[in-house]
């Protein structure tokens, strides 16, 4: 295995993961981001989730506010939307752009408390929790990464369950948010014409009390015991509608990516036959669901952790930040966000804390 060090090391590539990293470069120390997929930011891409409250987060974090810059410059931005495909272009070279280094495809195994790769220990009442370095798989095999500090951003809250007593949440509780992207009626399609389903012309469709969005729609239907609730917006592009669509289930399989594609067509069938506004074809089902937080930190154990905001958790020492949405309160505000609002409550949360917890890191010398 080979070492490597760095001033702190990011497990995880979303949103918060990014900005933790890029303010801590920016205040000049060497970091490296260890994401397990194949791009930064690629949760917002793959979800096509909006990311509501992102002007409120630009007034109070420059950094973000170049984030925006960025996205607007490309051609990326629309009010809350992000084109998914320029999204994770730009997230890319905007973490190098600052200096950060990028390990991919890189997963988080356990946290380090020396150089010889000891696993970290953490006492009781002591407070003896600095954490030194990080263990994590590669396609090439292990790897060890020594640093004095690192921040889990992980979804899976993988590094954090080593330290904190980790409680799972309700399956019943937790809502799958999946977005399907439709193609607007009487946009041509490739070989000319009109569009035509069932047989009906695009003329007789509109004729029709269905027309076009003109404000967000909602609505909602049941499939055997999963229960679908579903806004209707517009997309980033002007000839499409997103579908925002939050799955709940007792025992949450018909929100995960086997049950609901598994659901897909009866899911399509009901979207088309229920919602007032006029939908095409569907073009697009997001690769990824987002999904409420699945762990909840359930304690605070005495000397070892300690709480600095809602999705915030950091070791006194401040060897070791928990960056995410897995405490008790921050589960609350996700959860009195909406179900169509939960994602956007969540991001926010989560680049609050990463920007603080930066400024909070304090590192030897």
């Amino acid at each position: 295995m080979r070492r490597i060090r760095y001033d702190a090391v990011v497990a995880g590539g979303g949103l918060a993961a990014m900005m933790h990293a890029c303010a801590l470069a920016e205040s000049g120390r060497k970091v490296l981001i260890a994401n397990s997929g194949t791009s930064i930011a690629h949760e917002i891409g793959l979800s096509r989730m909006p990311l509501a409250g992102m002007r409120e987060l630009a007034d109070r974090y420059p950094l973000f506010q170049s984030w925006l810059n960025e996205l607007s410059a490309c051609g990326a931005l629309k009010g809350d939307r992000m084109d998914p495909v320029r999204t994770q272009l730009l997230a890319d070279r905007f973490v190098r752009d600052r200096g950060v280094d990028v390990l991919l495809e890189t997963f988080p195994v356990e946290l380090l408390r020396d150089d010889d790769g000891s696993e970290a220990h953490v006492p009781g009442a002591s407070g003896e929790t600095r954490v030194t370095g990080m263990r994590f798989a590669t396609r090439e095999g292990m790897r060890v990464v020594a640093c004095d500090a690192v921040a889990d951003c992980t979804e899976s809250a993988v590094l954090a369950s080593q330290l904190l007593a980790m409680e799972r949440v309700n399956p019943s509780e937790l809502p799958a948010l999946w977005t399907l992207t439709f193609l607007k009626r009487g946009i041509p399609v490739e070989g000319g014409g009109e569009q035509a389903q069932n047989g009906e012309t695009v003329v007789a469709e509109a004729a029709r009390s269905k027309g076009d969005l003109r404000h967000p729609e909602s609505f909602s239907f049941d499939l055997g015991s999963a229960h679908f609730e579903c806004l209707v917006q517009p997309a980033f592009r002007e000839e499409e509608y997103y579908v925002m669509t939050a799955v709940y289930s007792p025992d949450g399989r018909a929100g995960t990516e086997i049950g609901f594609t598994a659901m897909l067509e009866q899911v399509y069938t009901r979207i088309k036959s229920q919602a007032d506004t006029l939908l095409g074809p569907l073009l697009h089902v997001s690769e990824k669901c987002w999904t409420a937080p699945r762990f909840v930190c359930s304690s605070l154990p005495a000397g070892r952790v300690e709480q600095r905001n809602a999705a915030w958790l950091e070791t006194p020492d401040g060897s070791f930040a928990v960056i995410g949405c897995w405490t008790m309160e921050s589960r609350r505000i996700i959860k009195a966000a909406g179900a169509h609002g939960m994602g956007g409550a969540a991001l926010r949360l989560q680049v609050d804390a990463a920007m603080e917890a930066a400024r909070a890191v304090r590192l030897p010398g």
